[in-house]
């Protein structure tokens, strides 16, 4: 196995008939799709790959992702920190065809012309494995920008704002359900 930087491109023959093993960091400034959900981009990722020979397909790939990404919660609306760790196995097709027929048994991944995008497949795992609406744990979260305070209509959610709650107005407008 050796330690080195993650390729953009591999050929997708000679990683299989070698066998090949890759360590390395990939950093986030690099991912830019998985940059641009995160609170920033700093720091990289960890990756683990084995390349293997499968049947069914071009090669097999088999990997690991770790590392600690800053995310929005999305209940208080501050940075936290998160820790990826996701492994991956993935069946190499060399084409669109191949790729629905393995759909069922395996998750292909394209590798047009026998050139797998290396770094694109492995930012796809990585947003892939990223919490819908992330939650940070912290026992102050829920009294955080994003919640309510759970007073009546036309109370304030926030202490000291002292603005007219528009929605006051509709109060007794509608029956009640």
């Amino acid at each position: 196995m050796r330690d080195a930087g993650i390729p953009l491109k591999l050929d997708v023959a000679e990683a299989v008939t070698r066998e090949l093993s890759l360590q390395g960091s990939l950093p986030l400034t690099e991912l830019p799709r998985l940059a641009s959900a995160l609170v920033d981009s700093e720091g990289s990722l960890r990756v683990n790959l084995r390349f293997s020979s499968d049947a069914q397909a071009l090669g097999r790939l088999r990997g690991q992702l770790s590392g600690e990404l800053r995310l929005l919660c999305q209940r208080c609306l501050r940075p936290m920190p998160w820790a990826l760790e996701a492994g991956f196995d993935l069946c190499l097709v060399g084409s669109e065809a191949e790729e629905e027929r393995l759909l069922e048994n395996c998750e292909p991944v394209l590798a047009e012309g026998g050139q797998l995008a290396l770094r694109e497949a492995l930012e796809d795992e990585a947003l892939l494995a990223l919490p819908i609406a992330p939650r940070c744990a912290s026992p102050d979260c829920a009294s955080g920008a994003g919640e309510t305070s759970g007073q009546e209509v036309g109370d304030n959610d926030r202490p000291g704002d002292t603005r007219p709650n528009p929605f006051l107005a509709l109060k007794g407008k509608f029956p009640a359900r």
